[in-house]
């Protein structure tokens, strides 16, 4: 998922799915500060990385 643009109360999000089809999707807020606050989060938070069996996180690109 990749936010292109951030109005505060609208969101526009791009999504490529595994078949390697796009949708685009207009968020708007509508009531519910507190959901969408919880939407907004989780829209910019980053996964968690993933132990690697040796033990070691990856780094991404980006993040070091």
């Amino acid at each position: 998922m990749t936010v292109h643009m951030d109005f505060q109360r609208v969101l526009l999000v791009h999504l490529k799915g595994p078949d390697g089809r796009t949708v685009w999707l207009c968020l708007e807020r509508v009531g519910q500060n507190e959901s969408w606050a919880a939407l907004r989060r989780a829209v910019y938070s980053r996964p968690k990385p993933e132990l690697r069996a040796d033990g070691v996180f990856p780094v991404r690109r980006g993040d070091a």
